[in-house]
């Protein structure tokens, strides 16, 4: 069922395929089902005084910046990372539409993703974490994107 509800979602994006204008943004969010997990259970099997978690999902979303369409999501289990999922569903979106640039928030920023995004012709307009180096290890695009903005903090809130 998943599959098919996927390919609805994308194919009903297509009709704004003509007046989306090329940038887009990529996010996750997480929701709840009405259900618990406890450790405690998963390890043992049995029913204890382990405090319980609520389990929850992850919905990982590409919407259209000009229209807002959700172009391409995909829902994971709460442990699945934002970064991880970016090229799979970029390069689902990119079989659509034009896309020109992406805009992402810090979880986004990693050399693999920017490299790819390069590669793919799309402008990763994704922050960098404050701990990230500014050495480049190769990556040319890391480099440029990081001295972008290093200099245009102002620019960029």
């Amino acid at each position: 069922m998943t599959p098919i509800l996927k390919e609805l979602l994308q194919i009903s994006a297509l009709p704004l395929k003509t007046i989306e204008n090329n940038s887009f943004s990529i996010d996750s969010s997480g929701f709840s089902p009405n259900k618990f997990s406890r450790w405690f259970d998963h390890k043992w099997g049995a029913k204890g005084k382990e405090t319980e978690k609520r389990l929850f999902y992850k919905a990982h979303i590409i919407v259209g910046n000009n229209t807002h369409v959700v172009c391409n999501a995909e829902v994971t289990s709460q442990f699945v990372a934002d970064p991880i999922m970016l090229p799979q569903l970029i390069q689902e979106v990119k079989m659509n539409f034009d896309m020109k640039e992406i805009d992402g928030d810090k979880a986004y920023s990693s050399r693999n993703n920017l490299e790819l995004l390069n590669k793919l012709g799309i402008v990763p307009m994704i922050p960098f974490r404050s701990n990230s180096s500014k050495k480049p290890k190769g990556s040319r695009i890391w480099r440029d994107m990081y001295n972008y903005f290093a200099y245009n903090r102002r620019g960029i809130s």
